[in-house]
């Protein structure tokens, strides 16, 4: 349920979580920067199809900023960069369903339910939260009322003008 939606950006979840959407506008910007670094140094081909197989998830938890990577995948280089914007990374090791929940945002859902995060806080994604057809993100966020969860439409490096 889109409950909000500003400039292309939109909260998923109907949270009572009140974010301003400078917020979740610098998370989402966050995300989006992290997952660019998947394509960094491949050929076209490659740069699409690393893109294509990845998500990554940014948040916020009282004040302790984190981020996940569906199917724990990274590299290096988000790795570095998400060291340089102070994140720390959530494995999807140690929080995750087997054979399910394995999207970067689930991660962090996992880890909520692990007691490794709060309770409280947002939730930024590279692409838009998936539905009921795939692993529900969008659905789950409901079910999580001081979590809010955020989405813009992904748009690969070499797309963008």
């Amino acid at each position: 349920m889109l409950v909000h939606n500003t400039n292309g950006i939109g909260e998923v979840s109907g949270s009572s979580c009140v974010v301003p959407v400078g917020q979740a506008r610098s998370l989402l910007d966050d995300a989006q920067a992290l997952h660019d670094t998947v394509t960094t140094g491949k050929s076209a081909v490659g740069a699409r199809r690393a893109d294509q197989g990845t998500t990554v998830a940014t948040g916020v938890f009282n004040g302790r900023k984190v981020y996940s990577v569906n199917n724990n995948k990274t590299t290096k280089g988000m790795r570095d960069l998400a060291d340089s914007m102070g994140s720390e990374r959530i494995s999807g090791v140690e929080h995750v369903d087997p054979g399910i929940r394995t999207d970067a945002e689930q991660i962090l859902f996992n880890s909520v339910d692990g007691g490794t995060l709060a309770n409280r806080g947002v939730v930024a994604s590279s692409r838009p939260a998936c539905g009921p057809n795939r692993q529900d993100c969008a659905g789950r966020a409901g079910g999580y009322p001081h979590i809010s969860l955020w989405e813009r439409n992904r748009i690969a490096p070499g797309d963008r003008e």
